[in-house]
């Protein structure tokens, strides 16, 4: 199958509340736990990846997150570039450091736990250095 520019690859993956998401793989890959998940099962490519301890609330949080900065990047490069979310490359990226602060003051303390616990499931780097780096702003205030 070949893929065209308005087409992507898509990998499900299933929460532990029994909920299917279909990203596409660029958005996937950025976590590691999916990528290792990926990578040590070729041959499952069709099926459903589970991810037993995040539920479905926090899995669209998560998802949202990369989407948005996945698309955001992609709108500000050229050319393809290894995404970098926590270090705004550019001198300040003010969009992305708005947007990351509305979605974590969405966020209580007991979603930002399980906000943590999530990304750091699914091994989210960027994602678990800014949530970690919230709860400080967060514990300051």
């Amino acid at each position: 199958m070949s893929v065209t520019a308005t087409e992507t690859n898509k990998i499900t993956l299933l929460t532990a509340d029994e909920e299917e998401f279909v990203v596409d793989e660029a958005i996937a890959m950025e976590f590691g736990t999916v990528k290792m998940y990926y990578e040590d099962n070729p041959d499952s490519c069709d099926e459903a990846i589970p991810l037993p301890n995040v539920t479905s609330k926090y899995l669209a949080k998560v998802i949202e997150y990369y989407k948005w900065h996945v698309e955001h990047r992609a709108k500000k490069a050229p050319k393809p570039v290894k995404i970098k979310f926590l270090h705004y490359e550019e001198e300040e990226d003010e969009e992305a450091k708005a947007f990351d602060k509305a979605l974590f003051n969405t966020l209580d303390n007991e979603g930002m736990k399980q906000m943590i616990m999530a990304a750091n499931y699914l091994d989210a780097k960027d994602l678990l250095e800014m949530l970690t780096q919230a709860v400080a702003d967060r514990i300051k205030k």
